[in-house]
């Protein structure tokens, strides 16, 4: 899972951008003959040199933010799974997470409570409905971090269990699935709109 970059701390590319962009702006620096005459025009030049420079740096400033646009995840050891109760820090491959339109969010410790508590929102969660659900997002089963639970390929079937018994292995693309499929013993791939109440009844007597 992914978390966002605090202030003040950036990744080392940007540092080895930044080292490298240094050296020519000091080369670019105006010598001590600034005063004299012709200084306006070579100082017109060094910023002409400094500015696409500058202009690097903030574009691939800008372009870490954006590429850390994921949630921010934090998980509390107080934190349960409202379906099961079972707190969901001891398990991060297997973290889902719902999040209202309210801001209120929950954890889980499978895709399987996360669908079983958006099937029956009113259940675990009283005063909630499913239509103000804002966010879903499940764990790749291979890259342990977060993603879109819409967009996500499930496999059920296989031989591999979640902390609840069997499971939707979540994946982000259909290769993926099919690679754990085969390798698992897996039944079938499905997408989120595929996923019923009865499907999750079928996970849960699977013997």
């Amino acid at each position: 899972m992914k978390s966002s970059i605090k202030t003040g701390l950036y990744p080392a590319y940007i540092g080895r951008a930044a080292r490298a962009i240094a050296p020519k702006a000091r080369a670019a620096r105006p010598t001590t003959d600034v005063f004299r005459p012709g200084t306006v025009a070579r100082e017109k030049n060094v910023s002409a040199q400094r500015y696409p420079a500058i202009m690097l740096w903030l574009f691939l400033l800008v372009s870490v933010n954006v590429s850390y646009g994921e949630p921010a995840v934090t998980i509390k050891k107080t934190d349960r799974c409202p379906v099961c109760g079972m707190f969901v820090y001891k398990y991060p491959k297997w973290v889902a997470q719902i999040i209202f339109r309210d801001g209120s969010y929950y954890f889980y410790d499978g895709a399987k409570d996360m669908f079983k508590h958006l099937f029956d929102t009113a259940k675990y969660t009283p005063g909630k409905a499913a239509e103000a659900v804002r966010d879903l997002y499940v764990t790749d089963y291979y890259e342990v971090e977060l993603i879109d639970a819409k967009s996500a390929f499930y496999v059920i079937g296989s031989d591999v269990l979640g902390p609840m018994g069997h499971e939707l292995l979540p994946f982000k693309d259909q290769e993926s699935a099919q690679e754990f499929l085969e390798d698992h013993q897996g039944k079938s791939i499905l997408r989120f709109q595929d996923v019923t109440p009865d499907i999750i009844k079928s996970l849960d007597h699977r013997r």
